[in-house]
């Protein structure tokens, strides 16, 4: 149960409706989740959703690659909803359903794309070292350079930043969606 209630559209203020239809027209989805909580904070969730927005449509990082950062590190904070909302696009990216249920389970996934391999052993290692060895670094920036590097250091950045929203603020899902992610794992 959401610990800070969502706004509603029909219950904005004029800031909160303004920013609100800003975020949830371009996504064409009805108030919700974690950005609805945000629009306690109108300025916030906007620049909040400013930088997502570039994370999702403007970014050089191959989609797929951006995709796996965004779902292990929903995974990394357990977070319900971010994980919910990530499952969908990571097929679509091309994702394998055995690497999606492998970062559930907490299990290092079979990889057929070594490029995905490497930005899973980047992210793995970022999270469990806090830093990443020499090795690593080279080769993930051999593959996809610099700026794709630092876009990719900042997706986890973001993604986390909304894990923390998720996991704090406890955001409703839609009527009969079950929570993704058991306890066990």
């Amino acid at each position: 149960m959401e610990r800070i209630r969502s706004i509603e559209r029909k219950e904005a203020n004029s800031e909160q409706r303004r920013v609100g239809d800003i975020i949830f027209g371009s996504r064409n989805e009805d108030y919700g989740g974690p950005s609805a909580i945000l629009l306690h904070v109108p300025e916030l969730a906007e620049r909040f959703d400013h930088l997502r927005n570039y994370l999702v449509r403007e970014q050089k990082l191959p989609k797929p690659m951006g995709q796996l950062a965004q779902l292990m590190t929903a995974r990394f904070w357990s977070a319900q909803y971010a994980w919910w909302k990530r499952v969908e696009p990571c097929l679509a990216a091309g994702i394998p359903q055995d690497v999606i249920d492998a970062v559930r389970e907490r299990r290092r996934p079979t990889f057929t794309d070594h490029d995905l391999e490497a930005v899973y052993d980047y992210v793995s290692e970022l999270y469990e070292n806090r830093r990443v060895s020499d090795a690593t670094h080279a080769r993930l920036q051999a593959i996809i350079g610099d700026e794709c590097l630092i876009e990719l250091v900042l997706t986890v950045g973001f993604y986390s930043m909304l894990g923390l929203v998720c996991d704090a603020f406890e955001p409703d899902f839609p009527p009969g969606v079950p929570e993704p992610l058991s306890d066990e794992s």
